[in-house]
């Protein structure tokens, strides 16, 4: 979010003034889904596969995903439907209360890079795994 406000984002193919554009309309998708547990537009969102989901502006994405906060964690899926000849998803009514912000990343293709979800779950697995550290007592 810093590099697009301060308009560093490592990319040629956008003007620098439009990178804080860009981080506004993140950063509106990201309110709106705080405050009404969903998210205004099918066409802000997609799914990555086995629970792992995509904030998407333009090229620019951002992953997140649903915890109990308490290091447990189900995939959920949601479901692809067809509207107007086109898919969208339609995230899973099942949510957990907590939403995860993971991994940023540039959609260099028609596809996500296999790279940039495989770190996206590593993050996700890394981020739960910590929820279930569990502090030792101190040994007087």
């Amino acid at each position: 979010m810093t590099q697009l406000e301060n308009k560093r984002w490592p990319d040629g193919r956008r003007s620098d003034d439009h990178q804080p554009n860009l981080r506004r309309r993140l950063l509106a998708i990201i309110q709106y889904l705080a405050e009404n547990g969903e998210i205004d537009s099918r066409g802000s969102y997609n799914s990555l596969g086995n629970g792992l989901w995509e904030l998407k502006v333009e090229d620019i994405r951002l992953t997140f995903y649903d915890t109990d906060d308490q290091g447990s964690w189900d995939p959920k899926l949601g479901e692809s439907v067809s509207v107007m000849g086109r898919n969208v998803w339609i995230l899973p009514e099942d949510f957990e209360v907590f939403i995860r912000l993971g991994l940023w990343f540039e959609k260099v293709d028609n596809r996500a890079l296999p790279s940039d979800i495989d770190e996206a779950h590593q993050v996700r697995m890394e981020d739960i795994d910590h929820d279930r550290i569990i502090e030792e007592p101190d040994a007087d």
